[in-house]
């Protein structure tokens, strides 16, 4: 009996301290260790083919068809969770954003398209799901802009060496505006701090 006793409490902790999670997601050191850093797109496919750089020729191929769009680096920031929150992480997902020259209208002689890269902050958690890791991103809330782009999957690919973000934003092309879905695929670069 008495041997019972003290494995008993010994069998308690251990359950205890190995179910315990540094953050919502898993282990905190393993996740950063993996995802933590910055991502540089190593492909990019929308769902039909644009011009979006108004050189006469419509792609599907985003790496060609906008300007910098391979330097848009995702930064992936894999944080401890210690107050509670059930999105820990932070995310700053790289979008193209458009500008004109002032005055002028798609057509008009010398009309051009520029791009920044947009980032869009957002937390986000990892989760697990029949062995399968994935990101969940935090609800949109009411303070967050409407013009940001939808972002409809987040998933990891090839044994953690991959983040595919699928998106739909509306893009000025030859055509005029229209709605594109693009698949963007990260390799990580750089692993921060």
């Amino acid at each position: 009996m008495k041997y019972r006793l003290k494995i008993l409490p010994m069998l308690v902790g251990f359950l205890f301290l190995n179910g315990c999670h540094v953050s919502n997601s898993g282990n905190y050191q393993q996740l950063h260790q993996e995802f933590n850093g910055t991502w540089q797109p190593v492909h990019s496919i929308t769902d039909q083919s644009i011009d979006a750089d108004l050189d006469g020729e419509s792609s599907r191929f985003l790496l060609e068809e906008i300007t910098n769009w391979d330097v848009a680096f995702l930064s992936l920031q894999i944080l401890k969770d210690s107050d509670g929150n059930e999105y820990p992480h932070l995310f700053n997902l790289p979008y193209p954003d458009q500008y004109f020259p002032p005055e002028s209208n798609l057509g008009d002689q010398g009309f051009y398209i520029n791009y920044n890269t947009g980032l869009a902050p957002r937390r986000f958690k990892i989760t697990r799901s029949e062995g399968q890791l994935s990101i969940q991103l935090q609800p949109k809330s009411g303070y967050q802009d409407d013009d940001l782009p939808h972002y409809k999957s987040i998933a990891i690919k090839s044994d953690h060496l991959i983040l595919e973000v699928v998106m739909e934003i509306e893009l000025l092309t030859a055509d005029g505006w229209q709605m594109v879905e693009f698949t963007t695929r990260y390799a990580r670069i750089g692993a921060g701090t």
